[in-house]
């Protein structure tokens, strides 16, 4: 090969690599995209897990409050793939691109939130406080604030 080539496949080379990834982006899918989202949801092994691993990122939890456990990123394709998974019945590729052309695409973020242990589903009014709130346990509210009855939302 001539030394001039060099440069230039290497260049193409990096260019075709670089965009694999990416694939998993295109919108709208292709037929062949949708297709092969499809035959990756038959499979029914550890593939599909596989690639799901690769949208979703784990975060270490820190030692008190709420935590962000999990961000996950579903692309369209992603999604598809899911749907075929998840049919229990006769399944074809014909109806997943039926399927796929009846819904918009979208692309699906879930974020999960826990609380570390030492973050109580309870919180106190103890003796102390404000006058005007209620003295006892109370359940926490589900938007994490430390609000209490009485405070009208109001944040600690």
């Amino acid at each position: 090969m001539l030394p001039a080539f060099r440069p230039s496949l290497a260049l193409l080379t990096a260019a075709l690599l670089l965009s694999t990834p990416t694939l998993a982006f295109d919108t709208p899918l292709s037929d062949t995209a949708v297709r092969e989202a499809y035959f990756l949801g038959q499979r029914h092994d550890d593939s599909l897990g596989k690639l799901l691993d690769k949208y979703v990122l784990h975060l270490q939890p820190p030692k008190t409050g709420p935590y962000i456990e999990s961000v996950s990123f579903f692309t369209p394709y992603i999604l598809t793939a899911l749907n075929s998974s998840q049919q229990v019945s006769i399944y074809s590729a014909q109806q997943a691109q039926l399927d796929h052309l009846k819904t918009p695409e979208v692309v699906r973020v879930t974020i999960q939130i826990f609380l570390t242990e030492s973050y109580s589903a309870y919180s106190a009014v103890v003796e102390g406080s404000d006058s005007h709130l209620p003295k006892g346990i109370f359940v926490r509210p589900p938007d994490f604030s430390a609000s209490q009855p009485g405070t009208a939302g109001a944040c600690s």
